[in-house]
């Protein structure tokens, strides 16, 4: 028994240097309520959570309802000026070889996107994380970007005058060239995090998209 609660505090242990949540469903009462708290966390911090679950209580039954999701993530409601709006704009219909970087932070509002993209005749790329934000038939969907991306990615990207990324940490796995660019993300760490950015607009891409979609 000392053993076997001396391996379960190592692997504890390992997990809580790198999880955002790092918890023990040691009950089946708890199943529910741990489960919620670590899908928030995940998708509040843009981390890994993990669960770790009691052999003692592995064949138990639980009869918890399942917690909508609704009500217990916040939202996270910013934006930018109308200025640096009008900024965007202007880079993006003086550019003549534009391209959208959609990444994982892009999912709320792929459609917007793809409406952005066809309005401006702009090739879609996907991040090494943003893999199925958009579909892979959508017709300017041109695959991702990275080591494990396609050609065709790398050699827009490569050509093109203005890189307009959407909610992409632009991580050495992403790996994008530097150009000139506009920035979109709701973390401010993440903006000019490798390359430096021409227009950077900290907010939520949800609501910063449609606005630039409106007056492009």
């Amino acid at each position: 028994m000392v053993q076997r609660h001396f391996r379960k505090s190592i692997s504890m242990n390992f997990f809580e240097t790198f999880a955002v949540f790092n918890k023990t469903i040691n009950h089946s009462d708890e199943v529910t309520r741990l489960t919620t708290l670590a899908i928030r966390h995940a998708l509040i911090e843009k981390g890994v959570s993990h669960l770790s679950i009691s052999v003692d209580i592995q064949k138990e039954k639980c009869d918890d309802e399942i917690i909508p999701i609704e009500g217990k993530i916040a939202t996270i409601s910013a934006t930018a000026s109308e200025n640096v709006i009008d900024q965007a704009v202007s880079m993006i219909n003086n550019s003549k070889r534009p391209v959208i970087v959609a990444g994982a932070g892009a999912l709320e509002n792929k459609e917007d996107i793809k409406e952005l993209s066809q309005k401006i005749s702009a090739p879609i790329v996907t991040s090494f994380r943003g893999k199925g934000i958009v579909d892979d038939n959508y017709f300017l969907h041109v695959g991702g970007h990275g080591g494990i991306g396609s050609l065709t990615a790398g050699e827009l990207t490569d050509s093109s005058d203005l890189l307009i990324i959407i909610g992409c940490s632009c991580s050495n796995n992403t790996n994008l060239p530097n150009r000139p660019a506009i920035q979109i993300d709701i973390d401010p760490l993440v903006i000019g995090k490798k390359h430096p950015i021409d227009l950077n607009i900290m907010g939520n891409s949800g609501e910063i998209v449609p606005k630039i979609l409106k007056k492009s």
